[in-house]
């Protein structure tokens, strides 16, 4: 029936809201209502050129305009409305179920969106929802960097590290360390670093694993190039 499609949108964006999970993507009746809403444009359109040829100068009146024309325009304007709220709702809650899950698991890609550590949501996110979580990524580490900077070479640091850290995460979920060492994993760019401790060039390398000194790999922690393994 008319907005079947759109409300099923709404119910599935309810339903992801109370369970504060991620849904797989309903294509399905994402491209009925886009079909529905055309259709309908379509019918508009037609009804319009309708009242357009019966009144080509308008002088008539709504109340004037035969009921057979104007009912009709009244409920496909309503049902296009309808629909365009349905689908903007369903797909700014996934926006919103997103950013969430980005924060609650403290700001690092990895933990919110891994098969590894979050295969639940993994497997529901579609391939614009990658595309949203990476540049949303992108965007927090280039504010985070923004606001503490360079803190060995910047006369004027800006926002102190720590404090960047708990405005921003990467993050928010990180423990004090307990040892002067820890051990790390690297999960963005393979990067030199030089120790800040004395222990020379540091090579750190995507996808292995380090004992390193904390003060050493602190800022990358931070934003997210670096994460603890307890």
């Amino acid at each position: 029936m008319l907005g079947d499609p759109g409300q099923a949108l709404v119910v599935e964006s309810s339903r992801s809201i109370q369970t504060r999970s991620l849904l797989a993507y309903n294509t399905t009746a994402v491209r009925s209502v886009i079909r529905e809403s055309h259709t309908l444009a379509k019918t508009l359109q037609q009804a319009s050129a309708e009242q357009k040829a019966l009144d080509p100068d308008g002088l008539i009146s709504q109340e004037e305009l035969p009921p057979e024309l104007v009912a009709p325009m009244y409920i496909n304007a309503l049902a296009l409305q309808r629909n365009m709220r349905a689908i903007m709702v369903y797909h700014q809650q996934r926006l919103d179920t997103l950013r969430d899950k980005f924060w609650e698991n403290g700001g690092t890609l990895r933990a919110a969106f891994s098969e590894d550590e979050a295969p639940d949501t993994r497997k529901h996110l579609a391939t614009v929802d990658i595309a949203f979580v990476q540049k949303y990524n992108e965007l927090c580490v280039g504010f985070k960097e923004s606001m503490y900077g360079d803190l060995e070479t910047r006369a004027d640091p800006g926002v102190p590290l720590m404090q960047a850290t708990q405005l921003l995460a990467g993050g928010t979920t990180m423990p004090p360390p307990r040892d002067v060492f820890v051990s790390v994993r690297v999960v963005g760019e393979s990067q030199s670093l030089e120790s800040k401790t004395g222990g020379g060039v540091l090579s750190l390398h995507k996808g292995s694993q380090y004992h390193v000194a904390f003060e050493d790999v602190e800022d990358l922690l931070v934003n997210g190039t670096l994460e603890l393994i307890e």
